[in-house]
C-alpha cells in the first residue's frame, strides 16, 4: 500500500477560465451637414455665345484694329473695322442738296398759297357786296324805282364776282394739293437721307461685347460685300459649363424643388423638367492650384434624356468669369465678395475647353448628416454605438462632401452619435463592444 501510494501521480491543476472580451472598435462622430445637398458633377466650359460680325454694306476695308486678332481681347463699343466712307459721304451730300431744294419748293408754294388765300378772301368780300347790292335792287324793283336793265346789269356783276371767287378757290385747292405732294417728296428725301446716314454709320464695325476674338476672317485692304463675315467674338461677360445630371441626382433636385420655398424660381425653358435655378460652384484644379467661380444652374440643353448616357444635359451659367471666389483657408473674411482674378495666374479666368468640377447646392427642408466614408457598410448600413452597445441602421446616402458621406436624417440617428469605422467579423444587434476614437 505504501509503494502504491508512492507511485500514484498527482492530478493536474485546473486552469481558470478567462471571460470573453467584447470586440474593440473605432468610433467616429456623426456631424450635422447643414441644409444644403451638394451634387458634384464634371463638365466642360463652353462659351455662352459666339457673335459673328458681318459687313452690312459694300466697300473696301481701310482700317482694322490691331487688337482684332485671334485670341486677343476686344472692348465693347470699340471700332474693329472701317469701310471706305467716301462714297457714302458723297451720297449724303447729294441727298442733302435734294432735301434743301425740296424745302425751298415747299416754302415757295406755301407763300403762293397764302397769297391765293388772301385773293380768295377779297373776291369773297366783293361777291358779298355785289350780292347785297342785287338784293337791294330787287327790293326797289317792286316799287318800280329800278329798271330791269339796272337789275340785269347788277346780276351780271354778281356772276362776274362769283366767277372770280370760284377761280381763286380752285387755285387755293390746287396749291394745297401741290403742297401736300411736295411735302411727301420732301419726307421721302428725308427718309433717303436717314438711310444714307445709317449706311455711313455702318462703315464702322464696332464690337457689341467685351470678348475674345475666336476667328479673324479678313484683312485691311480687302473688298467686302454685304453679309461677308469679318470676325467671330466670344462673349467674355458670361461663360457656361456643359454637364450631365444622372437620374438619381435629378430626382434629388426635383424633390428639393417640390418641398422648398418660392425662392427657387424655375426657368421657362425648362418648365417640363422643373429645373430650378440652383446656386452652383465651378471649380478648376490645375496642379497645386484650385480656383472657383460662382454660378447657377440655368437650363436643360435638350427636351429629353440622352439615350446613350441616360442623363440630362444641363448648362451652368457663370456670369462673372473674371471674378474668383475666395480660396478656402484664405485670410479673407467669411462671406467675402468674389475678387478680380490676378494677371499671370494659371487660371486667371474661366476659359473655354477647361474641364471643371461643378457643385450644385440643393437646399433641403431638414439638415443632413455627415458620416465618415469608412462607416458606410454594404447595403448602406451603419453601426451606431450607444453605451457600448451596437445597433445596425440603414441610411439613405444622398451625396458626398470632402471625404464624408451625406445622408438624409432618419429616426434613431442624431448629430454627435458615434458610428463604427473599423471592420467587424461578426455583427449582432445589441452586442457589446469596446470603443476608442478613430485615429
Amino acid at each position: 500500500m505504501i509503494f502504491r501510494g508512492l507511485g500514484k501521480k498527482a492530478a493536474p491543476a485546473k486552469k481558470s477560465r478567462q471571460p470573453d472580451l467584447a470586440p474593440l472598435v473605432h468610433l467616429a462622430p456623426v456631424r450635422s451637414g447643414g441644409r444644403s445637398l451638394d451634387i458634384v458633377v464634371d463638365g466642360q466650359v463652353v462659351p455662352s455665345r459666339n457673335i459673328k460680325l458681318s459687313a452690312e454694306i459694300d466697300g473696301r476695308i481701310v482700317y482694322k484694329d490691331a487688337a482684332c486678332r485671334s485670341g486677343r481681347l476686344v472692348q465693347e463699343d470699340g471700332v474693329l473695322f472701317r469701310v471706305d466712307p467716301r462714297d457714302y459721304e458723297l451720297e449724303i451730300q447729294r441727298i442733302q442738296s435734294e432735301l434743301d431744294q425740296a424745302e425751298f419748293e415747299v416754302a415757295e408754294l406755301e407763300l403762293d398759297l397764302e397769297n391765293s388765300k388772301g385773293l380768295r378772301d377779297i373776291s369773297q368780300r366783293r361777291l358779298d357786296l355785289q350780292q347785297t347790292e342785287l338784293d337791294r335792287l330787287l327790293t326797289l324793283e317792286g316799287r318800280r324805282v329800278v329798271t330791269p336793265s339796272q337789275r340785269e346789269q347788277q346780276q351780271a356783276l354778281v356772276l362776274g364776282a362769283r366767277d372770280v371767287f370760284q377761280t381763286q378757290s380752285n387755285r387755293v385747292g390746287m396749291l394745297d394739293l401741290r403742297r401736300r405732294r411736295l411735302e411727301s417728296v420732301r419726307d421721302k428725301v428725308c427718309i433717303q437721307l436717314a438711310q444714307a446716314r445709317l449706311r455711313l454709320e455702318r462703315t464702322e464695325i464696332v464690337s457689341p461685347v467685351t470678348g475674345f476674338v475666336v476667328e479673324d476672317l479678313v484683312e485691311a485692304g480687302a473688298f467686302v460685300a454685304r453679309g461677308t463675315g469679318l470676325v467671330v467674338i466670344e462673349d467674355a461677360g458670361a461663360m457656361e459649363v456643359a454637364c450631365q445630371i444622372r437620374m438619381d441626382q435629378l430626382e434629388r433636385i426635383w424633390a428639393s424643388a417640390a418641398t422648398s420655398n418660392a425662392s427657387l424660381e424655375s426657368r421657362p425653358a425648362s418648365i417640363f423638367f422643373g429645373i430650378p435655378r440652383l446656386p452652383a460652384t465651378v471649380t478648376f484644379r490645375g496642379g497645386s492650384e484650385i480656383v472657383s467661380w460662382e454660378g447657377y444652374l440655368d437650363r436643360s440643353e435638350t427636351a429629353g434624356i440622352d439615350e446613350k448616357t441616360r442623363t440630362l444635359p444641363v448648362r451652368v451659367r457663370v456670369t462673372s468669369p473674371l471674378f474668383l471666389l475666395p480660396e478656402s483657408g484664405s485670410t479673407d473674411e467669411p462671406g467675402a465678395s468674389p475678387k478680380m482674378a490676378e494677371a499671370g495666374r494659371g487660371a486667371s479666368r474661366l476659359m473655354r475647353g477647361l474641364f471643371v468640377s461643378v457643385t450644385l447646392h440643393v437646399p433641403q427642408d431638414r439638415p443632413l448628416l455627415l458620416i465618415p466614408e469608412p462607416a458606410i457598410q454594404p447595403g448602406n448600413r451603419i453601426w451606431r454605438v450607444r453605451e457600448n452597445r451596437l445597433e445596425t441602421l440603414i441610411v439613405d446616402v444622398v451625396g458626398s462632401l470632402n471625404g464624408d458621406v451625406q445622408v438624409a436624417p432618419i429616426d434613431g440617428l442624431l448629430p454627435d452619435d458615434r458610428v463604427v469605422t473599423s471592420p467587424l467579423a461578426r455583427v449582432v444587434d445589441g452586442m457589446d463592444v469596446r470603443s476608442e476614437l478613430a485615429p
